[in-house]
């Protein structure tokens, strides 16, 4: 799997603590934003760029 650009911001811990403060799950999240899980719990380990 390509790694995002060294450049991009590493947001992924960020979301995963946001969404976590929340309350939410993964599932809940994509739901909510028509994204599918796995993509979103890729954001949260930084494996991809958004």
């Amino acid at each position: 799997m390509a790694q995002p650009p060294a450049s991009a911001a590493a947001i992924g811990g960020r979301l995963r603590a946001a969404r976590q403060a929340r309350g939410l799950t993964l599932q809940q999240v994509a739901d909510a934003t028509s994204l599918n899980k796995g993509f979103i719990s890729r954001l949260e380990r930084d494996e991809v760029s958004p």
